[in-house]
């Protein structure tokens, strides 16, 4: 079954690509799961390479890395959701924010930068991952380098973090937002509201202050 997407590439499969960082052939290796490795037209990050080459995001496992203090930790999830961080904070019990991207070129120094491989293990890092990803027959990711992407089975996929103490499952997705009511767009929130209330009501007063006086 040809599987990978028009618009790529497949330039190997197996053990076959050498171009890729060995800290990630040698963890797919273990797996024992399918990939397929396929050639891309470097974008700006991860999810514009993607994009160029015809792959869904919602078929994109994206990977960043969140720091807590001294505390580093990867997520792993659907490209087309957004972590949510605030309810992260409350499952956890601490405080994530996005790892600058000198200190992730640091944590991965043998990937190209903004290129981060959704592997944490051989890295020395804790992993949660979003459970959304199981229901994937086919999983797009980075390899670590900007040109190549692997393509695998959602089985496979799943096979690098299955059995692994350093990884938890965690809905990282971020609550829709409620839409705005027509009568409330672009009058800003309560605040700006209320500011622009009572600027109003100064401005009746001084007004009518000014006819008394004009009569």
């Amino acid at each position: 079954k040809d599987w990978a997407s028009p618009l790529i590439e497949v330039i190997g499969s197996g053990n076959s690509v050498n171009n890729i960082p060995l800290t990630v052939r040698n963890y797919l290796r273990k797996s024992q799961g399918r990939f397929e490795y396929c050639s891309v037209s470097r974008g700006r990050n991860v999810a514009d390479t993607a994009t160029a080459a015809g792959i869904p995001l919602a078929r994109l496992a994206l990977s960043v890395v969140l720091r807590s203090g001294d505390v580093y930790l990867m997520a792993v999830f659907p490209a087309d959701r957004k972590p949510d961080l605030p309810s992260l904070k409350a499952i956890l019990g601490q405080d994530f924010v996005l790892c600058p991207p000198q200190e992730v070129n640091d944590l991965f120094p043998n990937c190209d930068p903004g290129f981060v491989p959704p592997v944490a293990e051989p890295y020395g890092l804790d992993l949660i991952r979003d459970p959304a990803l199981d229901s994937l027959e086919e999983v797009y990711f980075s390899s670590g380098r900007a040109d190549t992407f692997i393509h695998a089975t959602g089985e496979s996929f799943s096979r690098l973090h299955e059995g692994r103490a350093s990884v938890k499952r965690i809905t990282l997705q971020e609550p829709a937002r409620k839409p705005l009511a027509p009568e409330s767009q672009g009058t800003g929130g309560p605040a700006e509201k209320a500011a622009a209330e009572k600027a109003a009501a100064e401005k009746a007063a001084a007004e009518k202050a000014a006819a008394g006086k004009a009569a």
